[in-house]
């Protein structure tokens, strides 16, 4: 529980919200979108950087994204192609 209400804490008062709506995955490419939002009361640019998985887990592309400048409190969409295909999922990098 002590956990539990730990992470909870830590997403509450994150600066930033990532929310990934789009995956889609070809033979021959792969498409990634979203939105980012700023949380903070100042404009903020973030480097999104996003790696692409097979279906072992292993990194077989990285995709640098430029999001912004995102006015505070407010949201920005971003959106790659890229064309690597065979991908079977994605994670990001932590925000700073």
């Amino acid at each position: 529980t002590d956990s539990l209400v730990y992470f909870n804490d830590r997403s509450e008062k994150a600066p930033v919200k990532v929310i990934v709506s789009q995956f889609s995955r070809g033979a021959t490419e792969t498409v990634v979108g979203g939105t980012i939002e700023n949380l903070t009361a100042t404009a903020k640019t973030y480097a999104l950087s996003i790696e692409l998985l097979d279906k072992s887990g292993n990194v077989v592309a990285t995709e640098a994204v430029k999001v912004g400048p995102v006015a505070p409190k407010a949201k920005e969409r971003f959106s790659f192609t890229t064309a690597k295909g065979g991908v079977y999922g994605m994670r990001y990098k932590p925000i700073t």
